[in-house]
């Protein structure tokens, strides 16, 4: 046998085990848990006004910034917090658009 066929050999072998690495990898990133109720406690809430949606920031207008608790905001999961007059901005590394719709639901159905 020549040795170009070894060396193809050997190619696809280290082809297929990075294919199932990657794969595996994949497969083991779990999206974390983001707790909305404590998103929603963090923020105060019967102090969040409303909320929107930008470029997959949340933005929550408060009546009263200084009575929403920051630093539970972050360990709930939140990143990039900034706060802008009354409102809040902030995201999540993943599931924002879910942790949105979370806090909306709640909001609505406070009334």
């Amino acid at each position: 046998m020549d040795w170009t066929i070894y060396v193809s050999i050997a190619a696809a072998l280290v082809l297929v085990l990075a294919i199932i690495c990657i794969t595996v990898i994949m497969r083991s990133k779990k999206k974390p848990d983001i707790n909305v109720e404590a998103v929603y406690d963090a923020l105060g809430q019967r102090n969040i006004k409303s909320i929107t949606l930008r470029r997959n920031k949340i933005n929550a207008t408060l009546l009263d910034h200084k009575s929403a608790d920051m630093v539970a905001l972050k360990s709930a999961g939140a990143a990039g917090v900034n706060v802008v007059g009354n409102t809040a901005k902030f995201y999540f590394d993943a599931d924002t658009e879910d942790v949105y719709e979370g806090l909306k639901q709640k909001i609505d159905k406070r009334g």
